[in-house]
């Protein structure tokens, strides 16, 4: 087949890797929170989170001060992409936590496409390069 040649992992990894770990630890609606990036005293290990609490435990282990690495700094914007342009603490404010879920789901699917069509992308100049440098 023509795509059997590209690399099977993706060029998201850490990004696809961030988002399975928030929604891991956002999966019970207990373990999510409204208002505040985190309920509890200890910002390390909080009883629950919202969304960018989340972000921050999993990209620095901290529920505040998500966004410092380039993978998290990524995953926020993706995130942001489909909020209709309320900030993203909003968000999980005024919505519910399966549309919390469905979200990070979204960016997840949209990261794993994004990373296809490049290697889809790469594939076919490595081809036309090969062509060429055949004839």
């Amino acid at each position: 087949m023509p795509f059997d040649n590209i690399p099977a992992t993706p060029r998201y990894a850490d990004e696809i890797a961030i988002l399975d770990r928030m929604r891991d630890l956002l999966a019970s609606p207990d373990r999510w929170c409204r208002g505040t990036p985190y309920t509890r005293v200890n910002r390390e290990k909080p009883e629950s989170v919202c969304i960018l609490g989340a972000l921050g435990i999993v990209e620095i282990g901290c529920a505040v001060g998500w966004g410092q690495t380039d993978a998290g700094i990524t995953v926020q914007r993706m995130l942001e992409r489909f909020v209709g342009g309320i900030a993203l603490g909003s968000y999980n404010d005024t919505h519910s936590h399966a549309d919390i879920l469905a979200l990070i789901d979204k960016a997840r699917a949209e990261f794993i496409r994004a990373g296809q069509i490049e290697a889809i992308m790469d594939y076919g100049e490595r081809s036309v390069a090969e062509l060429v440098e055949g004839t």
